[in-house]
């Protein structure tokens, strides 16, 4: 698994993010709402696009079980 700034992706438009996933065959996992929209960034064109939208109180836990992911 990577992650936009590994990939050299970090601040990136989501147009080049979701350019960049078709490209790779990637599966997008964010917490950004805008992705979600299929007008804009049509899922069929991808391997898939998941929104996660946790509770706040969350976050934390998957930021740490993401980190922990990612250093294996």
């Amino acid at each position: 698994m990577e992650n936009v700034h590994e990939e050299g992706l970090s601040g990136s438009p989501d147009e080049a993010l979701y350019r960049a996933c078709i490209r790779e065959k990637r599966t997008p996992v964010t917490l950004d709402i805008d992705l979600s929209n299929p007008f804009r960034f049509p899922p069929e064109a991808t391997e898939g696009i998941l929104v996660v939208r946790p509770q706040r109180p969350v976050l934390p836990q998957i930021f740490s079980t993401l980190m922990n992911a990612m250093a294996e």
